[in-house]
C-alpha cells in the first residue's frame, strides 16, 4: 500500500482506539484524562478521515492531486476547397491568360498585400497587408509584382468594403503598384480589359 494512503488509515485507527480507550477506561482514567483523550480522538479520527478524502481525490485526479487526464476534445474539422477561386474569377483568370503573353507576364491568383509590398515605417494602418487582392500580374522572369487586379461585386458597395477599397488604393498608391478594379460586367469584356491593361503593361 502506499505510503500516502497509510498514513490516514493509521490516523483513523489511532483516533479511533484513544476514543474506546476514554471511554472503557472512563472510570480509572477519571474525568481529567477522559476529557483529554477523548476530544484528541476525535480531533485524530476526524484528521484522519480528512487526509483519507484528500488522498482519495489525489488518486483520482482531483482538484487537490494532480490534473485529471484531459478529455480528448473534438478536433475542428477541415474540407479541401474545391477550386481556389469562384466562376466568374476562372472565367477572367483565363480571360487573363487569353490576353497576356505567357513569356513576359504570370497570373497569382488570391495575393496578399504583404506578399507584394513591403511596410518600411511602423505608422499607419495596423493591419492593412493582409488584406487580398484577386489577382496579382508579375514579370514572368524576375516575378516582380506589376498591377493588382480586383473584380467587385455588389458586396464592394457597402460602406465598409468602400473603406476598405480606400485603404488598398492608397496603399499601393504610395508603394507604386498600380491597381485596378473592375466591376463584373466589365470583367466580361475582353476588349475592356484589355485596353486597360495596356496602360499598364
Amino acid at each position: 500500500m502506499q505510503k500516502n494512503r497509510l498514513i490516514p488509515i493509521v490516523l483513523i485507527l489511532f483516533g479511533a482506539a484513544l476514543i474506546v480507550a476514554a471511554s472503557l477506561l472512563y472510570a480509572r482514567l477519571g474525568a481529567l484524562w477522559f476529557g483529554i483523550l477523548f476530544p484528541l480522538g476525535v480531533f485524530i479520527l476526524a484528521a484522519g478521515f480528512y487526509e483519507f478524502k484528500k488522498t482519495f481525490k489525489k488518486s483520482d485526479g482531483g482538484t487537490d492531486g494532480a490534473p485529471r487526464p484531459e478529455v480528448p476534445r473534438e478536433l475542428p474539422e477541415y474540407r479541401r476547397k474545391k477550386t481556389v477561386l469562384t466562376k466568374p474569377e476562372i472565367a477572367f483568370y483565363t480571360l487573363l491568360r487569353d490576353i497576356l503573353h505567357p513569356q513576359h507576364f504570370d497570373i497569382f491568383p488570391e495575393t496578399a498585400l504583404v506578399s507584394v509590398i513591403d511596410k518600411v515605417t511602423q505608422a499607419g494602418y495596423r493591419n492593412e497587408l493582409f488584406r487580398i487582392a484577386d489577382f496579382c500580374i508579375v514579370d514572368a522572369l524576375t516575378t516582380e509584382p506589376l498591377l493588382l487586379i480586383e473584380i467587385n461585386d455588389a458586396s464592394h458597395a457597402r460602406p465598409d468594403r468602400v473603406e476598405r477599397d480606400r485603404k488598398v488604393k492608397e496603399i499601393c498608391g504610395r508603394a507604386d503598384l498600380p491597381i485596378v478594379m473592375f466591376s463584373y460586367e466589365e470583367a466580361r469584356s475582353a476588349e475592356f480589359v484589355k485596353k486597360i491593361l495596356a496602360q499598364y503593361l
